[in-house]
């Protein structure tokens, strides 16, 4: 099981429903000024702790609590459940079955799909109040869902990040200088979601959901590389800190070796054409992840095999470690960008229009 949700069904045992509850105070208002549902848990609990270490007398004067309410504690601590006074009409028997089929096999599902789950299996039609009353009843709440790669902290990825640290090209970046390095990465932006970020579950329990890509649908794929600027170079000059360069590809193709091989050519023969004075364009290591497109010997040999007076190098990053990746925070600051920007009535060519403006002014003082 999950330690998180061993720690989340541990404390919910103890009547508490969320990591961070806190008590508001020691001595809560009596019921009668508080609604019906009485005392809370952890009170009555403690209240049969004093009740237990001293007398049920003394705990019933010290905590304001009837001796006849202490007594009732003691055979049953767990207060019962409020009915309302009247009998449940509405999703109950074979319907509240498939309100939990539904919940179980499809987690991300909408109100509106839980309902249409419902009435197209023989249930009746119910509106989105009663569906989500009813799910708040049975402590299935909506979180944002959770998808994790287990293998980022194996031991084969965990030693792979000390390579990275401590060895030089091609296993690391040990004694490299930061200027000379270029991260690579590529992305991709559909015109509707791919995934959804919430679903239901228990109160205790985490919300896990498959990640699904529609291969068929429209992507705009965007391949781009960038330098981290050169701290000795002029403000004003391409290459610095504060104007750094950024080198792009934006496709609606698939992105296989040989349209990635393109791109580092292209970067390659601008850094070749179009050195910085003083800058440190003629020795380059190209960063990017452990993709099989990138290790493949047509990209290693157009980047390191290339007749040029330059020198450049390749070296995968380690898997699952984005924050040794600085274009991931660049790719972060688009995705964020493009969808202030979004609109409805935005088409494939529009997209990417709006991915090169964008580009064009991240990272720019």
């Amino acid at each position: 099981m999950d330690p998180a949700n061993q720690r989340a069904q541990h404390r919910s045992a103890l009547g508490l429903s969320r990591e961070l509850q806190q008590d508001r105070t020691d001595h809560p208002s009596l019921p009668s000024r508080g609604g019906s549902r009485g005392y809370p848990l952890w009170f009555r609990l403690r209240v049969l702790d004093a009740a237990h270490t001293v007398s049920v007398e003394q705990a019933s004067d010290q905590y304001g609590v009837s001796a006849a309410s202490i007594y009732r504690w003691q055979g049953r601590v767990t207060p019962y459940r409020m009915t309302g006074g009247e009998e449940r009409a509405d999703l109950v028997g074979y319907d509240l079955l498939l309100l939990a089929i539904v919940v179980a096999i499809f987690p991300c599902a909408t109100l509106d799909e839980i309902a249409t789950f419902i009435l197209a299996n023989g249930g009746d039609v119910y509106s989105n109040p009663q569906i989500s009353e009813r799910l708040k009843e049975l402590q299935i709440t909506r979180k944002r869902c959770t998808k994790e790669a287990y293998d980022a902290f194996s031991e084969r990825t965990q030693r792979r990040v000390r390579w990275f640290m401590t060895l030089p090209p091609p296993l690391g970046v040990y004694r490299v200088w930061m200027q000379r390095l270029i991260d690579i990465d590529k992305t991709g932006f559909y015109l509707k979601s791919c995934s959804p970020n919430y679903g239901r579950g228990l109160i205790c329990q985490r919300v896990r959901n498959p990640s699904h890509y529609i291969k068929n649908a429209l992507r705009v794929n965007v391949i781009l590389a960038i330098e981290p600027g050169d701290p000795r170079l002029p403000a004003i000059v391409d290459g610095s800190i504060e104007n750094p360069r950024r080198w792009m590809k934006i496709t609606i193709q698939n992105i296989d070796q040989h349209v990635f091989a393109d791109f580092c050519d292209e970067t390659c023969t601008d850094l070749e054409n179009n050195p910085v004075n003083n800058g440190l364009d003629d020795e380059r290591v190209f960063m990017w992840d452990n993709l099989t497109a990138h290790k493949t010997a047509l990209v290693i040999n157009t980047v390191e095999g290339r007749v040029s007076n330059n020198n450049f190098q390749t070296m995968n990053r380690p898997p699952y470690h984005p924050k040794l990746a600085p274009i991931e925070y660049v790719f972060c600051e688009l995705a964020c960008e493009l969808s202030r920007r979004a609109r409805r009535d935005w088409d494939a060519a529009r997209l990417q229009q709006e991915i090169a403006v964008i580009i064009g002014q991240l990272g720019r003082n």
